[in-house]
């Protein structure tokens, strides 16, 4: 009782209406009805509170995941030089698995808001009319309540008016006994997604490293195909001049003609490893927008 008493506390709305009830018992049949009256005014007024938060987005940090829309490309042909910071931005950004990532996330992030939601008072109002010969009124706000340790606790009025107005409240109280007793097992569903929901943010935070390592890796890729392309073709340069120097020693008779062969295998050798480079460079590139997620 202590915890269903400090549990009350936390929610003074529902425990004004509670003693409310309690006091209207000992009034008057008229007081009852003034009581009645401004408890329905009460109940809708919380209903409709309810509905106004409802509306408000629970995660606003939903439009942080948002793909934003990439410009068209140019018809004509152009490089594109990107940052390594600028590479990162666009892999935490675009990258598919980051984003299924977040996600995750949002959903386990919302069934945890539902659990929670399980144990806040739920509001309800309902109103019929009908006429004829005798017009009749029926206006029947409740309000439940669910506490950690399974007790449902339920407060509704029924206020109908054919003749005459005829007012009624019903004050419910449930606890059971054997099955679904115990903070352990109500809660059970509520302690599943906030392990749910902390296992997933972890998944998020290692998606975030694992890419953004496979694109520092991917870009260190390119820049190392990129300076090996550069002294490929120095190298190419030297053997070609090494090709002409040879030509003029052997036309000045110091060396041999068949030493011209020896470097000019080297040009056709040093030919080779550019062309293996630049393809290297290709591979490196492609492996680079796999890895942010522009594949």
């Amino acid at each position: 009782m202590r915890k269903i008493s400090a549990y009350y506390k936390n929610y003074p709305d529902v425990f004004a209406a509670f003693a409310m009830t309690a006091a209207a018992s000992s009034l008057s049949w008229h007081r009852k009805v003034l009581v009645n009256r401004l408890f329905c005014l009460i109940v809708l007024f919380l209903f409709l509170s309810s509905i106004a938060n409802a509306k408000a987005p629970l995660f606003p940090e939903q439009k942080k995941i948002r793909k934003m829309d990439s410009p068209q490309p140019d018809s004509t042909n152009h490089s594109l030089t990107l940052s390594l910071n600028e590479a990162i931005l666009v892999a935490v950004r675009d990258n598919p698995n980051v984003q299924q990532s977040q996600l995750s996330y949002v959903s386990q992030k919302f069934n945890l808001w539902v659990q929670q939601w399980q144990f806040y008072p739920h509001y309800a109002f309902q109103a019929s009319a009908t006429g004829g010969e005798t017009n009749s009124f029926n206006i029947q706000p409740s309000v439940s309540l669910l506490t950690p340790v399974g007790t449902q606790v339920s407060l509704a009025s029924a206020n109908t008016e054919t003749n005459h107005y005829s007012p009624n409240l019903s004050f419910k109280v449930m606890q059971p006994l054997m099955r679904g007793f115990g903070k352990a097992i109500v809660e059970s569903a509520l302690n599943n997604a906030k392990d749910t929901e902390v296992i997933s943010r972890l998944t998020v935070e290692g998606t975030l490293r694992s890419t953004i390592t496979a694109v520092i890796n991917a870009y260190l890729d390119v820049v190392t195909a990129e300076r090996t392309i550069a002294i490929d073709e120095a190298a190419v340069k030297r053997a070609e001049k090494s090709v002409e120097q040879t030509k003029l020693f052997i036309k000045a008779g110091h060396k041999a003609g068949n030493e011209l062969v020896t470097v000019q295998a080297d040009v056709s050798s040093s030919k080779s490893q550019l062309e293996n480079d630049k393809n290297n460079l290709v591979q490196a590139r492609y492996a680079l927008l796999t890895a942010i997620g522009m594949d």
